[in-house]
């Protein structure tokens, strides 16, 4: 009780009082009960009335009328009777070996929580259960009826949970979303090395009677230490010594082994058992690992190179499951098969028989998979869907190869040459379109897309530190697009000799870039439905991991397997890649957005954000391959050079070396906190947009979010919508940013979204967090409005401010020209942050000074109040606000705050900056 033990006084107690204490602890009832003193602490009940049916102490009832001054004289103690069998059952799972753990108490079934459980509890009840071990323990949701055991303490030995500690039947604070559940090993570990140097070697020891056994070297020989190794999977014995095995927990020994050599088991051999064997004669092999193709196959694959992976043990072949695999374990596959690597795995799953290794996990060193770590041979929880398969690359024929970068595919990557049998990069100094078409040809592809620099992260002769990429061409002669653009249409596949389409389910824009990659395209953008297809649908729920070598080893629910009409046909957009070998963006979420770099004068360096307009950031994306971009902001955190500053692109240039300055090369008074970043979106060509509206507001710019789905448009509900949820719906509709979010409601039918959470990168609001589709707990009284800031209040953004009244064009009062008007700020919460930016925005340096203007005269709209800019805005208008207002009185829609023209700011700016 409390936080502390304490002891019972005896005094007034009873057979039913003991009885209860011992059900409680799990037993059938007491024996005897007697006071035994000598407790400390304190003496936490007394004058206990139990019931017959109590099965908590403290839940007892209270003699008050009974006067005793208790000390610890009088502590109770108690005998029971011995613990009853405990059945325990598993529910729920693939088989009878896992599921939610049930234990049956008093003639009722009831769960564990999970609450302090580990591996020593698992085990305990594996064992129990007629398994060797637990694999691991897990939360099993679902369960029914009373919760028997909470806070199981069992130390791993013992042969029942009867015999753990715990807070007592039925004594929890859970709730069935803790019920525990666990998968036990169905395999039973008989031999085992223990003590070498790695899985190849150690003292052998045999599981007897649940206790592991050292073997003696009495009568032990290399036949016989050939069985121990091919029993634990190796080829054969390298040799046999004797050790000195000072570790050991008994005193028994396996003794006087002998093989005929064929035994597949040690067990199988003739042998005795004996004490006599010290621990110095204990025998201890060293084993051959097979690094050849012997006990290693691919099946099923179209060739050689590809298959489901098989392991040989046992006289047995037998599959390998997909948990835990990655690109080491299949490199480690394809080097032991003789191949140069692995090009991807996948899960094959069609294998039979035995699953042999599961849970495998290599270094990529390993010169065997059976170096690389796993539980046990046969030691598993798959099913043979789950069996995994590799497709391995011959060895080089030619002395190239492409390092992938940033995720790519192997078809783009750092470029290194063979050479004095080491492997080097290239520097970009005069590397030539045809050399990398002559190199892609040569690695097996269709010629090049793309030259690119990398700064690589090791130390080479290239000036700083850049290396040669390239992109090369995969043409895929089983996908094709069906339209009138050749970037752009339906998304086709060939199988069986049938061309048919791909449900748009879980298609996002990671299998939207895989299958552009695969049509010989640099990159791909948000798919959208397409429909219009006729005759098969050949693949639904597709997901690409952007490894695969083609779209046929992604996941999906099989060939010919969907639930979708050719309403839902999937479409993409691609697009070839730019020239982009001087210039790139670094630092952001995505290839499509982070900070502006250009290569000159054999170095990468940034561009200054003074004067940056959309225009500019138009040729960047279009320069790197996008259609156009979205938008750009101060991302600051470059080095080395600031090479342009103040450009004036007029939108239609190739490269952003075509465009004026009124700078040269390096030549500019900007620091790296200026530095621009933009962001490449595509969505007003693909249909983005046309899921997303704003509904029953001002204009176009402003109103009730609506999202298009499932053939029906719904709300966003607005629990936990920020503004940056808001800018990302803004910016799907093809605006800058957002100035707000807010409650508006008005909503009819669905509410489609709630909870919505959004990092701020993505495309468009489906990519974002949220409960799901239909999952939520509102009303249409709750329905989000957001108001967006267009292009025309940022592109030009020295020409929608000015000042007013002032001694000189640095002072006066703030007014902003918005749709078609001029208008002031209100000055409720202006800070110098948000003078700051409004004196930038005009050229200036900073602001030195605000105040409110107190003029009653101005016959303006007020159009700002309550501005929170962050500083790096290059408009007032960028800022977060209330929004725009429509009237002369400004009611602030979040402060409820009254704006006249009395609180009109006024701004003291220092001078410009001397231009160059």
């Amino acid at each position: 009780m409390g936080s502390s033990w304490g002891t019972i006084c005896g005094y007034h107690f009873n057979q039913r009082d003991a009885n209860t204490i011992c059900r409680q602890l799990g037993y059938e009832s007491a024996i005897n009960y007697n006071i035994i003193g000598g407790g400390t602490g304190r003496i936490w009940l007394e004058n206990l009335e139990c019931s017959e049916t109590d099965t908590v102490i403290e839940n007892c009832a209270r003699n008050t009328s009974i006067i005793h001054q208790c000390t610890h004289a009088d502590d109770i103690a108690v005998s029971c009777t011995s613990r009853p069998d405990i059945r325990i059952r598993l529910v729920g799972g693939t088989d009878p070996s896992n599921g939610r753990v049930e234990v049956l108490y008093h003639q009722s079934w009831g769960t564990i929580c999970d609450d302090r459980f580990d591996l020593n509890d698992a085990n305990v009840i594996c064992r129990s259960l007629g398994f060797p071990s637990s694999r691991f323990f897990y939360n099993a949701i679902g369960g029914q009826g009373p919760i028997h055991l909470d806070e199981l303490n069992c130390n791993g030995s013992e042969s029942s949970i009867a015999e753990c500690g715990s807070n007592g039947w039925s004594v929890n604070d859970c709730v069935h979303s803790q019920d525990i559940g666990v998968v036990c090993n169905t395999a039973i570990e008989t031999i085992r090395l223990v003590g070498g140097i790695d899985a190849t070697s150690g003292r052998v020891e045999v599981l007897r009677d649940n206790e592991w056994q050292s073997v003696c070297t009495d009568g032990f020989g290399l036949k016989e230490a050939n069985v121990v190794c091919r029993q634990v999977g190796f080829l054969a014995a390298e040799s046999y010594s004797q050790t000195n095995s000072t570790t050991t927990t008994t005193n028994n020994r396996v003794t006087n082994v002998n093989c005929v050599g064929n035994e597949t088991m040690i067990q199988n051999c003739h042998h005795s058992f004996s004490g006599n064997c010290s621990t110095n004669r204990d025998v201890n092999v060293v084993c051959q690992v097979d690094t050849t193709r012997g006990t290693l196959r691919l099946a099923g694959g179209r060739n050689q190179l590809e298959g489901r992976v098989e392991v040989y043990f046992r006289g047995e072949w037998g599959s390998v499951c997909d948990d835990y695999f990655s690109i080491r374990s299949a490199n480690v596959v394809c080097r032991q098969l003789g191949y140069y690597e692995a090009i991807t795995y996948y899960t094959e799953g069609t294998g039979t028989g035995n699953i042999w290794l599961d849970d495998v996990v290599c270094t990529g060193d390993e010169a065997s998979i059976q170096l690389c770590s796993f539980p046990g041979w046969g030691v598993h929880n798959c099913v043979h869907k789950e069996d995994v398969g590799v497709v391995c690359r011959e060895l080089p024929q030619v002395p190239f190869r492409l390092i992938p970068v940033e995720g790519s595919d192997t078809s783009r990557g750092i470029l290194e040459i063979f050479n004095n049998n080491n492997w080097g990069v290239v520097c970009p100094s005069n590397f030539t379109e045809d050399t990398a078409t002559s190199i892609c040809n040569q690695l097996g592809f269709n010629g090049h897309n793309s030259i690119f620099s990398v700064e690589s992260l090791r130390s080479t002769n290239c000036s700083g530190n850049s290396v040669v990429g390239i992109g090369c061409n995969i043409i895929s002669e089983n996908l094709r697009l069906v339209g009138t653009d050749p970037t752009r249409g339906r998304l086709e596949v060939f199988h069986e000799g049938v061309w048919g389409t791909i449900c748009d389910d879980q298609f996002t824009i990671a299998e939207a870039n895989f299958v552009c990659s695969q049509l010989g395209f640099s990159r791909g953008y948000q798919p959208y439905i397409a429909g219009g297809g006729t005759g098969r649908i050949w693949l639904d729920d597709v997901h690409c991991a952007g490894n695969e070598s083609n779209i046929q080893f992604c996941s999906s629910r099989g060939w010919g397997v969907h639930d979708c009409d050719h309403d839902e046909d999937v479409g993409v957009v691609c697009t070839r890649s730019g020239n982009s070998k001087t210039i790139r963006l670094i630092g952001g979420s995505g290839s499509w957005n982070g900070r502006v770099e250009v290569f000159h004068k054999n170095s990468w360096g940034t561009i200054c954000g003074n004067q940056f307009t959309i225009n500019d950031a138009t040729v960047v994306c279009r320069q790197l391959g996008f259609l156009s971009a979205s938008s750009f902001y101060m991302i600051g955190g470059g080095s080395r050079t600031i090479w342009l500053s103040n450009l004036r692109c007029n939108g239609n240039e190739s490269s952003i070396e075509d465009c004026q300055s009124t700078n040269d090369w390096g030549v500019n008074e900007c620091t790296h906190s200026q530095d621009i970043g933009v962001v490449c979106v595509t969505s007003e060509y693909i249909g983005s947009s046309e899921t997303v509206r704003l509904v029953g507001g001002a204009d176009s710019s402003s109103g009730r979010v609506e999202v298009f789905h499932n053939q029906e448009w719904g709300t966003i509900c607005d629990d936990h919508f920020e503004d940056i949820d808001a800018d990302v719906v803004c910016r799907q509709r093809g605006f800058y940013g957002a100035f707000r979010s807010y409650r508006v409601g008005g909503g009819l039918g669905n509410i489609w979204l709630d909870e919505v959470l959004c990092t701020g990168n993505e495309i468009t609001i489906e990519q974002c967090g949220s409960n799901g589709w239909g999952i939520h707990d509102c009303v249409h009284v709750e329905d989000i409005g957001v108001d967006c800031i267009s292009f025309q209040d940022t592109s030009s953004p020295h020409e929608t401010i000015r000042l007013v009244g002032g001694e000189d064009s640095s002072s006066g009062r703030v007014e902003i020209f918005h749709n078609s008007q001029w208008g002031t700020v209100c000055a409720f919460n202006f800070d110098i942050v948000d003078a700051t930016v409004a004196c930038r925005q005009l050229g200036f340096t900073i602001a030195s000074g605000f105040y409110v203007t107190n003029d009653t005269n101005v016959d303006q709209i007020i159009w700002l109040s309550n501005l929170k800019c962050v500083g790096t805005e290059l408009s007032l208008q960028s800022c977060r606000s209330d929004g725009w207002s429509d009237r002369f009185s400004f009611i602030s829609g979040k402060s409820e705050n009254i704006c006249t023209h009395s609180d009109d700011v006024f701004i003291t700016c220092e001078n410009p900056k001397e231009k160059n």
